[in-house]
């Protein structure tokens, strides 16, 4: 590689400054890193901060995560794997398939990821011989600025990944979690591996928003724990077809998002189902069932069904914005979490329902208030009158309501969070009044 000398007299020559000048912002910069860097390392970071190019230098050593620079065309790095994603496959820009996968790796300085292209080493994920844990050491690696802005090594055919190599000792890095949570244990933004079983199983749903286009699909389902949703995207929606209730399902590398109803685990590409695995089980969850019971009767926390009128209406606007990754309501394209956004639309309608009882307000969302209405979030913003002429059609009218009572301090009533919605259908509701 080049030596600190060789560095120090390339940075001398294209600043102009004293080399010893240069070594003392190279050991500040150690300080600053609270020494995890090398000599050299540092040197490296600051020819960067001061512009100058190093690309035509090979670094042979072993580099630190937080060592590494945009310029370095050939690094070694060793890690430890926190999480893999993919292998995942694509078509190049001349037809041909090829395959890409991801490893978020740690080591004593922080993390980092690294990019495998070489299809020898991709073999070594899909047959597990490279998993979360092992430590790893690649060799003439190339640095890359990633979509978020973070430098990644990018390991292509001249490249090569070492798995459990000779020359680490296993207290250098940093313990790996397992990984495996119970849902009571879910945060949001992270990467996690669980056992659950499927509650519930909603129809796929095609979407076209802000230019994207896709499918999506909705599970809810339970470890003993507590409940969470898990979210199939894209081709993992033809999951849903081999999926039933009562399945136990074990995912791999999901990730953790804070959704509408709290958090939510997203399934994409990266990640991996495995439906009712083998030496995997869990005890048998009683599904929840909505209860038929008047409005008089109803108690924060139930999940009910109620037979009741729509009598009124609340509200002029119907729709708002909703970021596209919290799912929360955002003002101006700004989401306060997620900051500058291009927003989804979101559907809202409240009502109050009676069903001579009792009066209750319930509050529709999203999917649902769509199917009431039989129309989109996107038609609804675009022909307020028209919603207001559909909900106006809806007073009088009897439907079944169902979803979860909740109790709204603030006000000091009871309201319902509505989840479906159907016609009164003549025979059903025999068989219940001849049931009581």
């Amino acid at each position: 590689m080049a030596g600190i000398e060789e560095l120090l007299e390339i940075i001398s020559v294209k600043t102009g400054m004293s080399k010893e000048e240069i070594l003392l912002r190279i050991r500040t910069k150690q300080r600053e890193l609270s020494g995890l860097v090398s000599e050299e390392g540092a040197a490296y970071i600051v020819a960067n901060e001061l512009g100058v190019k190093t690309r035509n230098h090979v670094v042979e050593a072993i580099l630190k995560l937080k060592e590494i620079n945009p310029e370095m065309k050939s690094v070694n790095v060793m890690g430890r794997i926190k999480a893999i994603y993919g292998p995942r496959e694509f078509t190049t820009k001349t037809g041909t398939k090829s395959k890409v996968a991801n490893l978020e790796v740690i080591d004593p300085t922080g993390v980092g990821r690294v990019v495998l292209w070489n299809m020898s080493d991709i073999e070594k994920i899909e047959k597990g011989i490279v998993n979360v844990g092992k430590v790893i050491k690649v060799k003439s690696g190339y640095v890359r600025e990633g979509l978020n802005g973070r430098l990644e090594v990018h390991v292509g055919n001249r490249g090569l990944l070492i798995e459990n190599p000779e020359d680490y000792r296993e207290d250098e890095f940093p313990k790996v979690p397992s990984g495996v949570f119970t849902i009571s244990e879910l945060q949001p933004q992270q990467p996690v591996n669980l056992a659950a079983r499927v509650v519930n199983k909603y129809e796929v749903k095609e979407f076209n928003s802000n230019g994207r286009s896709g499918k999506v699909a909705n599970l809810i389902v339970n470890d003993g724990t507590g409940s969470t949703r898990l979210v199939l995207w894209n081709e993992k929606t033809d999951l849903l077809s081999q999926i039933k209730e009562g399945d136990i399902l074990k995912i791999e590398n999901g990730y953790t998002k804070e959704g509408l109803k709290g958090i939510e685990i997203t399934v994409n590409d990266r990640a991996k189902v495995t439906v009712n695995p083998a030496g995997i089980t869990l005890p048998e969850i009683k599904k929840e069932t909505a209860k038929r019971v008047p409005i008089s009767a109803v108690k924060a926390d139930d999940l009910v069904e109620l037979k009741a009128a729509v009598v009124s209406t609340f509200g002029e606007n119907f729709v708002y914005d909703m970021c596209p990754n919290c799912k929360k309501k955002a003002e101006s394209g700004i989401c306060q979490k997620c900051g500058k956004i291009n927003p989804d639309k979101l559907l809202i309608l409240n009502l109050a329902i009676d069903d001579g009882s009792g009066t209750l307000r319930a509050a529709l969302f999203r999917d649902t208030a769509e199917k009431l209405l039989g129309m989109s979030a996107k038609d609804a913003a675009a022909d307020k009158d028209r919603v207001k002429q559909k909900l106006n059609s809806l007073v009088g009218e009897e439907k079944v309501f169902e979803g979860r009572i909740k109790d709204n301090a603030q006000f000091g009533r009871l309201e319902m969070n509505v989840y479906n919605i159907r016609d009164i259908n003549a025979a059903e509701e025999a068989k219940i009044l001849v049931g009581e």
